[in-house]
């Protein structure tokens, strides 16, 4: 689970790095699809994470009973950015106005 839980992480970067904007769960999931399979920690016996395995790994990602500061935040119900706080500068006031 840990291992899906990163590449959540790194599909919501991907996805504000590249694109600007909020991740989506649909969008998260696809990414993590695209991705896992490619880690060489993913093993090949094991079984394709269902949407809904990704997006409690999502959540978990967000929540701080995981990680202090989290990785990823909610803006709103399914859409998540790279938590604020762990960055400075220009990055730091785009991803806060995201979240306001």
């Amino acid at each position: 689970m840990e291992l899906i839980r990163v590449h959540v992480v790194r599909a919501v970067y991907s996805i504000w790095s590249g694109q600007g904007k909020h991740a989506d769960l649909w969008s998260i999931y696809n990414r993590v699809r695209d991705t896992l399979f490619m880690d060489p920690d993913f093993k090949k016996e094991w079984i394709p994470p269902s949407k809904r395995t990704v997006d409690r790994r999502v959540n978990e990602a967000a929540d701080p009973r995981f990680a202090d500061p989290t990785p990823i935040v909610a803006v709103k119900a399914g859409l998540y950015i790279p938590n604020p706080v762990n960055f400075d500068g220009r990055a730091r006031v785009l991803l806060d106005a995201l979240v306001a």
